[in-house]
């Protein structure tokens, strides 16, 4: 460790992947204990546009919300598709990414039509509090 501590080389990735990883798995530790993370909203944004392209072995962020237009309350950023009728959902944006990334998220998080399909992808939806 105190070999490399001082490196300046990283792996490969593009900057909005390791926004992701920061943001999300950040939020897989904050979360179940009760911690509460606070993030400027463009680099937020910026992970979620990156994430909604993704798509890993089972279909990643691109699977999840096609069909969808998701909105970020702080920004009023608007993200996928345009189209989508009776589809659209508005959360933050912290909020969007994880439920992009597949991870649980309480559905009062979440408002719009399109809220429950993008809470409900592969059963993580956890009970309302």
């Amino acid at each position: 460790m105190r070999a490399v501590i001082t490196a300046t080389s990283t792996p490969p990735a593009a900057p909005a992947t390791r926004l992701v990883e920061a943001f999300v798995h950040g939020e897989d530790i904050r979360r179940p204990l009760g911690i509460t993370g606070g993030y400027p909203p463009a680099p937020v944004v910026e992970a979620l546009c990156h994430q909604v392209e993704a798509s890993g072995l089972d279909g990643g962020g691109k699977r999840r919300v096609r069909g969808m237009r998701l909105v970020v309350t702080e920004t009023g950023a608007t993200i996928g598709d345009d189209d989508a009728a009776g589809a659209e959902v508005r959360s933050r944006a912290i909020d969007l990414l994880l439920a992009v990334s597949g991870r649980a998220v309480s559905a009062d998080a979440f408002d719009g039509p399109g809220a429950a399909r993008l809470c409900d992808e592969h059963g993580r939806r956890p009970p309302a509090a």
